[in-house]
């Protein structure tokens, strides 16, 4: 049985790296997206880290738009 969510923030940046390595190894690649008025450090960092290490993009306050455009189609 799965416990229930109460809401709580869980920090997960020590497992960013390793998700990372892990979808690299099978050829997926992560391409963020965040529409925030600010750049917020860990958050970001986070998903610049993410997107550096499976070789993606970090599209940061961007045309949504425009970066569905330019993303790979699924098969």
């Amino acid at each position: 049985m799965l416990p229930n969510c109460n809401g709580d923030w869980v920090e997960c940046a020590l497992y960013v790296p390793h998700l990372a390595v892990t979808l690299a190894r099978d050829n997926v690649t992560v391409d963020p997206y965040a529409f925030s008025g600010e750049i917020q450090s860990g958050r970001e960092l986070q998903h610049g880290q993410m997107a550096l290490l499976t070789g993606g993009h970090f599209y940061f306050r961007q045309d949504v738009r425009a970066v569905i455009k330019r993303s790979p189609r699924m098969p």
